[in-house]
């Protein structure tokens, strides 16, 4: 197994630890963040969506109703 291999299976091994005390900062958990918050999103707006061009602003207010430790979502541009 290389060097790299070994590497990036140990970062792996963080995020997923990181992932289950819900923080979602790592490479691994900022993607399971994203389903995460977008089921809710989906969820609570499955007839009608949230509306065209809301992707940032609601990735955002669900990460603070939810509590998450992640990417800062307040300033992003999706």
């Amino acid at each position: 197994v290389s060097p790299n291999f070994q590497n990036r299976a140990n970062k792996l091994k963080v995020d997923i630890s990181k992932v289950s005390q819900k923080d979602f900062t790592g490479s691994f958990g900022q993607r399971v963040s994203f389903w995460y918050i977008g089921s809710h999103i989906f969820l609570d707006n499955i007839i009608l969506g949230t509306g065209i061009n809301n992707e940032t602003t609601n990735m955002y207010l669900y990460q603070k109703s939810l509590n998450l430790h992640t990417i800062d979502f307040s300033n992003s541009q999706l």
